[in-house]
């Protein structure tokens, strides 16, 4: 992973104090719940904050027709602006390939732990200029207006997975490099979502019968 290089300049920002803790392991801590609930010590979890409803909301969507013992999960994640608009990092893609923004997806057991025994981790790549500004960093955000929203779609293994009850937790994490800096431009208009969108979850049982149907509370 190197994520450590993604934030050697983040500690200028109280923001991204996140980067100490972005460099999940690889037991599925990068799917935690909170997503960083392997590091419970670090600065960065007191700073974790959920991002308001006015703002922006995230809704979880099941296939339940695809949804069998054995077979992956395919997971829909709807990203809806709030009625005032929202300015969010400009991505819109799996948290895993940044860790630091993005969507993030999971099946999780009643402790609140990944179900999914395979390890994952995250890794990013990329640095910033000394010369940055507010002003400068703004072209990496965008703009969504009241109503507009973003999906990404993911799948979730279960084939590692024991039968039993377990919940589908997803979120949008909204950081990025001087994102209190650019928040605080006149044009932003207090409309940055700073933190964690979080989605309700969604209880879902795998069966024991190869191949029979997931029971799906969506």
């Amino acid at each position: 992973m190197r994520c450590q290089k993604l934030f050697a300049r983040c500690v200028v920002s109280a923001v991204l104090e996140i980067c100490y803790v972005a460099t999940v392991s690889a037991s599925a801590a990068a799917f935690g719940y909170p997503i960083f609930a392997e590091t419970p010590a670090s600065p960065a979890n007191t700073r974790v904050q959920g991002v308001s409803d006015d703002l922006a909301t995230l809704t979880v969507k099941l296939d339940k027709n695809t949804c069998k013992a054995g077979q992956p999960v395919e997971v829909s994640l709807v990203l809806l602006a709030g009625s005032k608009g929202v300015y969010l990092p400009d991505y819109f893609g799996d948290f895993l390939k940044t860790c630091i923004h993005g969507f993030s997806a999971a099946i999780m057991t009643a402790t609140g732990r990944s179900a999914d025994p395979a390890g994952v981790g995250c890794g990013g790549d990329g640095g910033h200029s000394s010369l940055a500004t507010a002003q400068t960093e703004l072209h990496n955000f965008v703009y969504l207006k009241p109503g507009e929203s973003r999906t990404w779609h993911t799948s979730l293994p279960t084939k590692a997975i024991p039968p039993g009850k377990y919940t589908v937790v997803a979120e949008y994490l909204s950081y990025a490099y001087m994102m209190e800096a650019v928040a605080s431009l006149p044009q932003v208009n207090g409309l940055m979502a700073m933190g964690r969108v979080n989605a309700k979850p969604i209880p879902i049982q795998i069966p024991e019968q190869k191949h029979s149907k997931c029971k799906v509370e969506n």
